[in-house]
């Protein structure tokens, strides 16, 4: 079941809740990497295992935080289509994915690029991933209990997880909530004429509202709840240099995209009432759905349903 029109109040309070959860995902396994390696390599991880998020049987054949899929079934993708993909120039992204491999990050072959098993099955990388599982395990139950998940998917649609499968699917959640962030990535910097510029906005909006989603019912109506947020903490959420990320900011609050005051920059509410900010708002709800629909089919929602079963009159 889905939300025919969702309000702005609506869009807005599944935007302030889902952002920390977006950003740290689409960082996963980063180590050092600056933001943009971190997405590149997200890019090519998802277009190598593109056919098997079509197929069920593969998605839990390989969806436990142990069980990676092999080589053989990833898919080779072209330095050309992951720019394409994440609007980056094509120079950019031969250069950095030329150096990630050098660091053995990702492999270059005849038929394009990889990110192999070596690199998915390491301790570090399975640490990540249970760490983003937990993330987004805590942010269904947020919005379940603000009772805003039923907006997005009936109760009724939750398929109970078949306990017999072997263990919880971790690899195949995460590659569902990927496919969700490049998409959001994608309409984000579709908006805002480039990647740097779309991830940057983002990041000053976590700031400025992350410390309301401690809130019963938190909003971002009030612009002086927001909390201002400097180009070093910026930068230093996003591993990138200062410079980069102050004539971004700069050129964010020259088309008032977002405000700079003395104590930092805002993204202020008026901002995202625009048609085109709840454009991308909206849009991101429809591809929230998309991703917990995705979930509801391996069965994790009525789990997660069965260990934490929902407070009556939370919301």
């Amino acid at each position: 079941m889905t939300a025919a029109q969702p309000s702005f109040d609506t869009v807005s309070l599944v935007t302030l809740l889902t952002i920390p959860c977006i950003l740290d995902a689409s960082m996963v396994g980063r180590e050092d990497r600056d933001f943009m390696d971190a997405l590149i390599l997200l890019a090519v991880v998802q277009a190598n295992v593109a056919p098997l998020i079509r197929d069920r049987d593969l998605q839990r054949a390989y969806g436990g935080a142990d069980e990676p899929p092999p080589d053989e079934l990833r898919r080779p993708v072209s330095i050309n289509a992951i720019a394409h993909s994440l609007r980056l120039p094509y120079e950019t992204t031969r250069r950095r994915i030329m150096r990630l491999a050098r660091e053995g990050a990702c492999d270059i072959g005849e038929s394009g690029v990889i990110v192999p098993t070596r690199e998915l099955a390491s301790p570090r990388h399975v640490m990540a991933l249970m760490a983003i599982w937990q993330q987004i395990h805590a942010l269904y139950l947020r919005l379940r209990d603000l009772g805003l998940m039923d907006e997005m998917i009936a109760p009724a649609d939750r398929v109970r997880w078949d306990a017999a499968a072997g263990e919880p699917p971790v690899r195949a959640v995460i590659r569902i909530a990927s496919d969700f962030m490049l998409r959001l990535i994608d309409n984000t910097t579709a908006q805002f004429g480039g990647l740097v510029a779309g991830v940057i906005w983002f990041a000053i909006l976590r700031a400025n509202t992350e410390h309301l989603s401690t809130e019963s019912r938190p909003g971002l109506a009030d612009d002086g709840r927001r909390r201002p947020v400097r180009i070093a903490e910026i930068a230093g959420r996003l591993s990138a240099p200062q410079e980069t990320v102050r004539r971004y900011a700069a050129e964010l609050a020259a088309q008032d995209l977002c405000e700079r005051g003395a104590k930092g920059f805002v993204v202020p509410a008026e901002v995202l009432a625009r048609p085109e900010s709840m454009k991308i708002l909206t849009e991101n709800f429809s591809d929230l759905q998309r991703m917990f629909s995705g979930f509801a089919q391996l069965g994790v929602l009525a789990e997660w349903d069965r260990q934490s079963p929902p407070l009556q009159g939370v919301a």
